[in-house]
């Protein structure tokens, strides 16, 4: 029996899953960083010359200039496809960087960053949807249609359909064969690259801080301003980082209360693809380096989020959803077992446990906090 056998069996909350495994160090995460930049660094160099590579051959050197040159102004221009494409591959081969980096730094299995079952919980996220379409109404829709006498939007309604709205956007610069494969392309690109932002900011870095410090705020707000920071080279002015940084704090409550990443991507990616797609056309008065946001719209971000949060809450509760993970801290942490953990559990292992469709263990531990009430380890 190892050292780790003799501590008792608790429940783990999602930032704490790191120090489940036997082998943590507190520098684990350290390694398992500079591995996951290393390979994330390397990876760039690798997609930035293969793109350029390929406008070079369609169009030759002035194309090869052009791509470097919108690239340099906007990397995220959904006008124009090869420059779009970049960036969000770059942003997508995060997510298995940081799968590689936390297997090869001996933080425990891959599936750990996706939630406390080891895995992304499909059915749980399907039941996700609902509260996510409320979120689509209330935010991609404002942005749409506006609010009358308050803010204008996208479209606006003549004779009984949506059109441009002309005055307040412009005309379109882009050709309908170019949006069209712009829309495509954000449609197949966006989720992965919202998933590789949620895995690496609400996942790793979370879970990375709540190793160290057990207070799930710490965490929270770690992940946080890590998520608002990084954002920054964007030219977001203070109002539109707060905006990011409240989507980052909602999406860091939102893991914690469901032990995992699936509300989180959805809301994230439903929210950049509603982003790229209404600009895909690149309407003439429209500036997409305009990192201008008015207090109104963050009030609206906020508003809606914790309208999803509130929601994505009572449809966890209903579930029944399993929040947190029966399992042993390493063995440089001993206390008392608390009062609820359930006597004479099972011990839980990396693959001794089984899963659930809903995402849980079945064993005796698993029973501990279906209701997601207890203390944060």
């Amino acid at each position: 029996m190892t050292p780790a056998d003799t501590l008792p069996l608790v429940s783990v909350a999602y930032h704490r899953l790191f120090r489940v495994h036997p082998r943590y160090r507190w520098w684990r995460p350290l390694v398992a960083l500079a591995i996951m930049l290393g390979f994330w660094l390397a990876t760039q160099i690798v997609i930035a010359v293969v793109l350029l590579l390929i406008e070079f051959s369609i169009g030759g050197a002035d194309a090869a200039r052009s791509f470097t040159t919108r690239l340099a102004k906007d990397p995220l221009d959904p006008s124009h496809p090869a420059v779009l494409a970049l960036t969000l591959v770059s942003l997508a081969v995060l997510l298995p960087a940081m799968m590689v980096a936390v297997r090869l730094a001996g933080l425990g299995p891959i599936g750990q960053l996706s939630s406390v079952a080891f895995r992304i919980r499909w059915r749980w996220l399907a039941r996700c949807l609902l509260p996510l379409a409320a979120l689509a109404v209330l935010t991609v829709g404002v942005q749409a249609v506006g609010i009358p006498g308050v803010m204008s939007g996208y479209f606006v309604v003549r004779h009984g359909a949506f059109v441009p709205n002309m005055a307040e956007i412009g005309h379109p610069t882009v050709s309908a064969t170019t949006t069209i494969v712009a829309i495509v392309m954000v449609i197949v690109l966006v989720p992965l690259q919202a998933a590789a932002e949620e895995y690496m900011f609400r996942g790793f870095v979370q879970q990375t801080v709540g190793s160290w410090v057990r207070n799930p705020i710490v965490a929270f707000v770690a992940s946080t301003v890590c998520f608002g920071a990084a954002h920054v080279p964007n030219g977001y002015d203070p109002i539109a980082i707060l905006d990011v940084a409240s989507f980052g704090f909602v999406a860091a409550l939102l893991t914690w209360r469901t032990g995992g990443l699936e509300a989180g991507i959805l809301a994230h990616a439903l929210n950049n693809v509603g982003i790229f797609v209404l600009q895909a056309p690149g309407w003439s008065k429209i500036n997409p380096n305009d990192g201008h946001e008015s207090v109104l719209q963050l009030g609206i971000t906020v508003v809606t989020l914790f309208v999803y949060a509130f929601l994505v809450e009572i449809s966890a509760r209903r579930a029944g959803l399993i929040r947190r993970r029966p399992g042993r801290e390493a063995p440089r942490l001993r206390h008392r077992a608390p009062s609820w953990v359930a006597a004479g559990a099972d011990p839980a292992d990396w693959g001794q446990i089984q899963q659930n469709d809903a995402g849980g263990p079945l064993s005796t531990g698993s029973m501990v906090e279906q209701s997601g009430v207890g203390g944060a380890l």
